[in-house]
């Protein structure tokens, strides 16, 4: 029994010393254009930090990769996100996309789809579960 009491306590402890990445979770959004984001391993936003974004846009039946930021304002209240998508090597273009959210990550923003680094539109991000996704 003192075995499996210390094992238990070496399991919770490194439990809490990894919590970001064992709470790290899927996190997908679909914007008003019909594109579906998938980003992998969210780590946990604490109130004042910044984590970085992986994962995949699907645009025209396509997996694009994608790369960016999120932070999340003192208060915790606030999200900012900003993703680069990488689309060239199928023929299309690169875009970005900035936005302010929720904790969820839903919100609006702006994308450039040019290369400007202007504005291009306004978009908007709505959450939806990640089981109903199908990366091609």
């Amino acid at each position: 029994m003192k075995r499996f009491g210390s094992s238990f306590l070496t399991a919770l402890g490194m439990l809490v010393i990894l919590n970001g990445n064992v709470l790290a979770r899927d996190i997908c959004l679909k914007d008003n254009f019909g594109f579906t984001y998938v980003f992998r391993n969210v780590a946990r936003l604490r109130p004042g930090g910044a984590i970085p974004l992986t994962g995949v846009a699907l645009v025209n039946s396509l997996a694009k990769p994608l790369d960016g930021a999120a932070s999340l304002n003192a208060a915790g209240t606030e999200t900012r996100a900003g993703i680069f998508v990488h689309g060239l090597v199928k023929g299309s273009n690169n875009f970005t996309a900035e936005w302010t959210g929720d904790v969820t990550f839903a919100g609006t923003g702006v994308f450039d789809s040019d290369g400007s680094f202007s504005r291009g539109g306004d978009i908007t991000f709505s959450t939806i579960d990640c089981r109903t996704v199908v990366v091609p």
